[in-house]
């Protein structure tokens, strides 16, 4: 396999952490990877102008081709106006590829997502079911099926989905992170348990951000203060910007009783993203 057949490779496993990560980190100018990494990677206008020439490229192109070269390229522009949030115009073409190759599990699969993401929820769930009965091995399906139903209330027989996965594939932090949201969605004292010993059993994860931040919600919820704030300001320190890591600080700040410092952090949070709440408390604050 070449690296961009590797990273898809990873994204089919459902270990997107570390596919997106790569991609991140490529510095390809042209070819396949170079378009992966303008469709899965971070939105940045770069992106979107690499994406629209591709496009404006396939449009012309699509017309003369035929057989496999045709299917690929409307397989192309499905996924270029799926990343480029025209999610109606991406199932048309994941449809069209159907119908030329029903056995294409990747169109299959992004048309189910795309019904997802237009809150055809039965219609997505019986397109990943169909994906995942063609090949039990397409981790990705099985994952978004079981993040459809922790979505929609199933949240037991997700988390035992999401198990599922994780076992067979434990070094996977990208399974890894979407079992530490459905458990953290549960949030039983030994769900809460499970994420800190998961994050902290695996030395990458705390390479990741994302995982950072469950860990640090599961010691605030577990009662480990001094921990959690201690997270929390790690969390701050990685990325000033970071509303999810402040809000958490105050509340550490809060119950000890930090109130110079919680000042501080509540102005900042009030910048942020303005809230009555917020200002209400920062006149509370200044009351004392």
């Amino acid at each position: 396999m070449n690296a961009n057949d590797l990273i898809l490779e990873k994204i089919s496993r459902g270990d997107t952490l570390l596919a997106i990560q790569q991609l991140e980190a490529a510095q390809a100018e042209q070819g396949p990877q170079r378009l992966n990494r303008a469709l899965f990677s971070a939105t940045r206008a770069e992106n979107t102008e690499i994406l629209e020439a591709e496009q404006d490229n396939l449009l012309e192109q699509v017309g003369q081709l035929q057989g496999e070269e045709h299917a690929a390229a409307v397989y192309s522009l499905g996924c270029i106006a799926l990343a480029l949030d025209d999610v109606v115009e991406a199932r048309n073409r994941f449809q069209d590829v159907l119908k030329i190759q029903p056995d294409n599990i990747m169109a299959r699969h992004n048309q189910a997502y795309c019904c997802e993401l237009l809150a055809e929820f039965e219609q997505a769930e019986l397109l990943y079911t169909q994906v995942i009965n063609q090949n039990q091995d397409m981790a990705l399906s099985r994952l978004n099926l079981a993040l459809l139903r922790l979505q929609n209330g199933e949240v037991d027989a997700a988390l035992e989905d999401l198990h599922t996965l994780h076992l067979a594939d434990p070094e996977n932090l990208g399974l890894t992170l979407y079992l530490c949201r459905g458990l953290l969605q549960r949030g039983t004292t030994r769900d809460i348990e499970e994420i800190i010993d998961l994050v902290d059993g695996n030395p990458d994860a705390l390479g990741y951000i994302d995982l950072k931040e469950c860990r640090a919600q599961a010691l605030l919820l577990s009662g480990e203060s001094e921990s959690a704030e201690k997270a929390f300001a790690d969390l701050l320190e990685q990325n000033p910007e970071s509303y999810f890591a402040r809000l958490g600080l105050v509340k550490m700040l809060a119950e000890r009783g930090a109130f110079d410092t919680l000042k501080e952090h509540v102005a900042k949070l009030q910048e942020l993203l303005p809230s009555d709440e917020l200002l209400a408390l920062q006149e509370k604050l200044n009351e004392k």
